[in-house]
């Protein structure tokens, strides 16, 4: 880029949309010029069921974030998640070039174009494409092969796909409020741009983003990221929850979690009571909190279990001994840190959002670690918007992507 230029990225969740535009400027950070926050509508489970519902709320976010920036916001980049997502690590392998001479960028990037080429089946919709590691003649672990001998080069890439048509309903929501689509990111990769240290992610580390109606799971080794996944339970089960066990409406029972949800309920007093709300009733009734921090505890000990399902279905060894980053707007539930330390891994801590520039307080919170991660990682690739993200181009387009891909390591050498 050799001007001054403007990013903005829209976190379409189930409970919330986050607007945010960024400035970018040629060898500076992004920098937050304006963020617009407003209650979700249209979505469940990370899902849009509702377009019109979608289109308002994310109308209304974009139209805060507008009058803070002081300007108009033609197109954004989108966050996507939802139990239609699916990962896998493939293995692709080329002959060099030339045979047993130097690798070049060129046959990396062949190699990079091979891994992707068969087109998604079912309903399928290729996301991202994402090179982890490569192996020269059968040694694999090597990281950059550029300038290294060999006759055979296979490129480990991780490969993301969706159903086209939920992602395709989560564009249009987009679009009908009026800002063009200009390319889909994972959540969970988002996610973990903003939250996870170089250092975490060099020694192995799992991330899990725990929002309103799923939680996103991404697991890196090496540098690299090696799993995704996304479960079909967030904040929202554990009001449901609450709700139907004190048969309270769903926003009494949210704002209840909110206020006095604990994981752990034995750190509660037994005697301490509040109010709640009868369902389609003019009276309260009284609750002990122990019990519905109990009901608060075997919701979260659940969702653990599930994430150790997840993970061990993804072979990731001593689960135990892993480092395991958690944020999204549940992170913030009192004792759920140390609950997952009694339950998953002795080595947890909770993801708060930093890395950018002009980054407001009101942000500063696990639950826009998608938000400003999505902005980290858009302005990291903004000049690839013509790929697969968007479900526009063809190897071509992939051949440039790797390309930058591949400048921008190189120059970090």
């Amino acid at each position: 880029m050799e001007k001054e230029t403007f990013l903005t990225a829209i976190d379409v969740g189930t409970t919330k949309v986050c607007t945010i535009v960024a400035r970018l400027a040629p060898g500076k950070d992004p920098e937050i010029v304006a963020s617009g926050i407003v209650p979700s509508q249209g979505l469940k489970k990370a899902t849009v069921v509702d377009i019109e519902g979608a289109a308002n709320a994310v109308r209304a976010s974009v139209e805060l974030a507008e009058g803070e920036a002081g300007m108009k916001v033609p197109w954004a980049y989108v966050g996507v998640t939802g139990s239609h997502i699916e990962a896998m690590n493939q293995w692709t392998a080329i002959e060099v070039s030339n045979h047993g001479s130097v690798i070049t960028p060129r046959d990396m990037a062949v190699a990079h174009v091979s891994s992707v080429s068969s087109e998604p089946s079912d309903n399928r919709q290729l996301l991202h494409a994402i090179p982890r590691l490569y192996s020269l003649d059968g040694l694999k672990g090597i990281r950059n092969p550029v300038g290294m001998h060999a006759q055979n080069l296979q490129v480990e890439t991780h490969v993301i796909q969706g159903a086209a048509s939920l992602m395709a309903n989560l564009v249009r929501s987009v679009e009908k409020a009026g800002v063009k689509v200009k390319g889909m990111v994972l959540e969970p990769l988002a996610s973990g741009e903003a939250v996870l240290t170089p250092e975490e992610r060099e020694m192995g580390v799992v991330m899990v983003d725990i929002g309103g109606g799923t939680s996103d799971i991404a697991v890196f080794k090496e540098g690299a990221i090696f799993h995704t996944a996304v479960i079909p339970v967030g904040g929202h089960q554990f009001s449901n929850d609450i709700s139907m066990a004190f048969d309270t409406p769903f926003l009494a029972a949210e704002e209840a979690k909110v206020k006095y949800g604990h994981a752990l309920p034995e750190t509660v007093d037994m005697r301490e009571e509040l109010d709640l709300p009868v369902l389609n009733g003019i009276t309260q009734i009284k609750v002990s909190r122990r019990e519905l921090c109990q009901i608060v505890k075997e919701r979260a000990h659940e969702l653990l279990e599930l994430v150790r399902i997840k993970l061990e279905q993804a072979e990731i060894k001593d689960i135990s001994g892993t480092k395991l980053v958690l944020t999204g707007g549940t992170a913030n539930l009192p004792g759920l840190e140390e609950l997952a330390r009694q339950t998953l891994s002795g080595h947890v801590r909770v993801g708060v959002p930093s890395g950018v520039k002009g980054l407001p307080e009101k942000l500063v919170n696990p639950a826009y670690a998608t938000s400003v991660g999505m902005l980290l990682w858009c302005s990291s690739r903004e000049a690839v918007h013509d790929n697969h993200v968007n479900g526009k181009g063809g190897p071509l387009a992939l051949y440039s992507q790797f390309i930058r891909w591949l400048t921008s390591i190189m120059r970090a050498k």
